[in-house]
């Protein structure tokens, strides 16, 4: 964003908007953090099915987790049929997941593969078509199954992947061990787009799409703190008149990170095509240690009308 801000900035004129709010209290920011982290598990999730009542359970297993890394898979009785809910540990694996399987023939039975429906979820394409649009995820590609020598096997056939900048292999923080999956980032969208088709091809046999996770969030979502909560949609009753005021107390995070939103909103629109625009998140110091805070910085674009380019 900064190498584009160099580019098209001097066009138009400079200027700089300090724009700040009261503190945020320590609660309120664990808070707003736990959601963001319950909010990034139901996205990672996926329901599927109907399967059959005789379905190979095994196999089924291995078709989702060649999608990416699973955090679990749970069989799902209470239907009429049997479902799973699997959790990735990525969110690009459940996307990939939702792309691949929604709608096919899995042993005679069209499956629906789908997230949770909560009041977290209900933005999520729209979440996801903009973590695609992001300055960073354009160049960068997200590949499921690579093995142990995929660099060398990769490094050894170059000259097919022009652009390439950088080889990301995570590993297992408990054993040490390579996973499977990788990200791939190359200078431009086109070079990307190119090597998607060859990795993703009769050849190499992998799967893949482009990224939808900045780097960065990878490592602060690790940090937050753990989350109990599992996936699926909570049926809570209309509340009393009474309710509804304690309910207004409890969700104080959501009622101030909506205000805040509207303020931010306001005055983005307000400013200049062409401004160069940075809003930071501060981080919190809490029971399960120091979190650090987020940026979210973009240009502002002439057509633009919505909601700024961001780079989260």
């Amino acid at each position: 964003v900064l190498e584009q801000a160099r580019v098209e900035i001097p066009r138009f004129t400079f200027s700089i908007v300090q724009f700040s709010f009261e503190p945020f209290p320590p609660n309120l920011t664990e808070e707003m953090s736990k959601r963001m982290r319950i909010k990034w598990m139901e996205m990672s999730t996926v329901y599927a099915g109907p399967f059959s009542k005789n379905c190979n359970l095994r196999a089924l297993k291995r078709l989702f987790k060649s999608f990416g890394p699973v955090r679990s898979v749970t069989l799902i009785l209470e239907t009429h049929q049997p479902h799973l809910c699997i959790q990735y540990e990525i969110l690009e694996g459940a996307q990939l997941a939702i792309e691949s399987l929604d709608g096919i023939l899995v042993e005679g039975t069209c499956i629906k593969v789908q997230r949770p429906v909560t009041e977290l979820t209900l933005d999520c394409d729209i979440l996801v078509n903009e973590l695609e649009q992001d300055s960073e995820n354009q160049g960068t590609i997200y590949l499921s199954g690579v093995s142990e020598t995929f660099k060398e096997h990769l490094l050894q056939q170059s000259s097919l992947f022009l652009g390439l900048e950088a080889v990301i292999l995570p590993k297992d923080l408990k054993n040490g061990k390579q996973k499977k999956y990788c990200f791939l980032r190359f200078k431009t969208f086109g070079s990307a787009q190119r090597a998607l088709g060859i990795l993703t091809g009769k050849n190499w046999k992998l799967k893949g799409r482009h990224a939808l996770t900045p780097r960065h969030l990878h490592s602060w979502l690790r940090g937050l703190p753990p989350e109990s909560r599992p996936p699926g949609l909570r049926v809570i009753p209309p509340p009393s008149g009474q309710e509804t005021l304690q309910m207004v107390k409890v969700d104080h995070p959501k009622i101030a990170a909506w205000r805040w939103g509207k303020k931010i909103g306001k005055l983005y629109h307000s400013l200049c095509p062409g401004t160069l625009c940075l809003i930071l998140l501060p981080g919190t110091e809490s029971t399960h240690g120091s979190l650090s805070g987020l940026g979210l910085m973009g240009i502002k674009d002439e057509e633009e009308s919505n909601s700024p380019n961001k780079c989260l």
